[in-house]
C-alpha cells in the first residue's frame, strides 16, 4: 500500500515565486537528481505536464525569469541528493510532495520535521501563517 504525504507552507503575505524558488537553491536545495530535471514549463502548468531534461540542458536562469513571469513555479528538488520531492510555488504557498527517497520515522510514517527544518532557513524573512503536513495511506 503506498503513502501519499505533502507539506503545505502559507506566507502571511504573496512572494514572487522565483525568489521562494532562489532561496530553496541557495539553501541546499538542488533541481538536479540522477542528472535530470523535472519541472512544469509556464505553458504546461496548467496541465501538469512535467518536463524532464538533462541537468546540463536545463537553464536555471530562464526558468526563474519565467517563473517570476508566469507567477508560478513546479519543479523537483532534492536536498544535498538525500531526499526531496515535487514542490507548486506560487505567491503565496509552497506544497512539496515527499516522492524522492521519503525519510521516514518509523514504518511509513514520514519525518516531516526533516523537511520543515531544511525548507525554513530558506524562508527566515518571510512571515509564515500556515505549516500543514498531511499522510494518506
Amino acid at each position: 500500500m503506498s503513502v501519499q504525504a505533502s507539506i503545505d507552507i502559507s506566507f502571511v503575505r504573496e512572494q514572487d515565486p522565483s525568489l521562494v524558488l532562489a532561496k530553496l537553491l541557495g539553501c541546499g536545495w538542488s533541481e538536479k537528481f540522477n542528472e535530470e530535471v523535472m519541472f512544469l514549463p509556464v505553458n504546461g502548468f496548467d496541465d501538469y505536464d512535467w518536463t524532464v531534461l538533462r541537468g546540463a540542458d536545463f537553464d536555471v536562469a530562464g526558468f526563474l525569469e519565467d517563473v517570476r513571469v508566469g507567477g508560478r513555479a513546479g519543479i523537483v528538488l532534492v536536498f544535498n541528493d538525500v531526499a526531496g520531492g515535487e514542490f507548486l510555488i506560487s505567491k503565496k504557498s509552497v506544497s512539496m510532495s515527499l516522492s524522492i527517497n521519503r525519510v521516514v520515522l518509523v514504518d511509513r510514517v514520514p519525518d516531516f520535521s526533516w523537511y520543515i527544518s531544511r525548507m525554513l532557513p530558506a524562508f527566515r524573512d518571510l512571515e509564515i501563517s500556515s505549516i500543514q503536513c498531511e499522510m494518506v495511506c
